[in-house]
């Protein structure tokens, strides 16, 4: 039984809960913390006052609610990227995906049925796709499917159909959905299709502002629910949907929850104000946002992240940061498509004040994690320097850097 997760449940809406009943067995869970800290312990219990206690090594501990950014199972959720068996999977507009038994839709509204058995109203507006097949079932519909949902554009959806291995993709705009039926409208004509024949329908991208959701709920099945976490009631969480459906989620199948808060700025999300890049004897590549300056994912040890900044050292990067922050945080390294080849050494100055200087390091090390104050810091440059060998194999990640506020408390 993952009992932990109920405490992230009621740190996630303190304000809105009025008391905490623990139960009797403790669970041990792990916990990320916003500034890279992580911990385990068995929760004890939590309140909106004294946020989460835990049970650890060194004793009793408290963490305050804002300074969460994950709790997470030992046990991790199943890889799950497509439909189960005679369910069809959605995919949510403002992030998350969760297989469903579809009904009809009424007035531009898809109702369905949780695996669980509970009802659920999504409008076409809260939905980026709906996934008929699964992965594998149909090789070249996954290819289309994950091309139209990572290019979605406004007021024009995607019909992908796969009937015996053929594929094809249309675009238009969807009219009606049932379970077994639905009509779409491509070059002024109304066409009526089979589900049965589709791979999936990609939606519309919505115009105007994402509302982001304050947590992502993953279960052990892999489905994950954005919204907002209200409470518990027995042995399940509450959770309000970003769709505005109530949910009910076993505490025991849940596998992760993330928050996402307001607290974090990630570093490739702020524009340098200053950049300089210089090569000792090859062209150097240009940085990066969440890619390598190789322009491959992000790769340290093993690990792919999914933010931070990829440089080709020598490279320095200035950020306007107005005082606004209290700690900066990044795990740096040698990117793995060039190891153990690559040598460099980093540092940090805020103000023109050395905040971090590092050994030098190579491909051959482990990569490192950087935690420093950067209270009333208004200039934070990066520097990564070159290391023996000139700059060949150079690439340095600043993976998963970010930006963090002080507490609300704090402020």
């Amino acid at each position: 039984m993952r009992i932990k997760y109920l405490a992230i449940i009621w740190i996630s809406n303190a304000a809105a809960l009025h008391a905490v009943v623990a139960p009797s067995s403790r669970s041990e869970m792990e916990i990320r913390l916003l500034d890279g800290r992580t911990m385990r312990g068995d929760w004890l219990g939590w309140t909106p006052t004294e946020g989460l206690r835990l049970a650890t090594a060194e004793g009793e501990t408290r963490v305050a609610a804002d300074d969460l950014l994950a709790i997470t199972s030992p046990v991790p959720a199943e890889a799950r990227v497509g439909p189960a068996a005679r369910m069809v999977r959605l995919w949510f507009h403002d992030g998350g995906a969760a297989d469903v038994r579809m009904g009809d839709s009424v007035d531009a509204t898809v109702n369905a049925t949780t695996r669980t058995d509970q009802p659920l109203a999504v409008p076409y507006a809260q939905l980026a796709a709906i996934q008929y097949q699964r992965p594998g079932d149909c090789p070249e519909g996954d290819e289309a499917f994950r091309s139209a949902l990572a290019a979605r554009l406004p007021g024009e959806d995607v019909l992908i159909s796969c009937d015996g291995g053929e594929v094809r993709s249309v675009r238009g705009v969807l009219e009606s959905l049932s379970a077994e039926t639905g009509t779409f409208r491509h070059q002024d004509r109304t066409r009526t299709f089979q589900t049965a024949r589709l791979y999936g329908l990609v939606l519309a991208a919505q115009t105007g502002r994402k509302q982001s959701p304050s947590a992502l709920v993953t279960t052990t099945e892999g489905d994950a629910w954005p919204g907002e976490l209200l409470g518990a009631e027995g042995p399940q969480l509450v959770l309000r949907t970003s769709f505005n459906a109530t949910l009910k989620l076993d505490i025991d199948r849940l596998a992760r929850v993330d928050f996402f808060s307001d607290r974090v700025t990630h570093l490739g999300d702020l524009a340098p104000t200053a950049v300089r890049e210089e090569a000792r004897l090859l062209t150097p590549s240009p940085f990066r946002k969440d890619r390598s300056a190789a322009n491959t994912p992000l790769k340290l040890g093993g690990r792919t992240y999914e933010h931070g900044v990829g440089v080709h050292a020598f490279s320095e990067l200035t950020y306007d940061l107005g005082g606004a922050y209290q700690t900066f945080y990044a795990v740096v390294g040698i990117d793995d498509l060039v190891r153990p080849r690559g040598s460099a050494a980093v540092r940090i100055l805020g103000d023109g004040t050395t905040l971090y200087d590092s050994d030098a390091f190579s491909g051959k090390d482990e990569p490192s994690t950087i935690r420093v104050d950067v209270s009333g810091v208004k200039t934070l440059m990066l520097v990564a320097d070159c290391g023996d060998g000139l700059d060949l194999a150079d690439f340095v990640d600043w993976a998963d850097a970010r930006l963090i506020r002080a507490s609300r408390d704090a402020r």
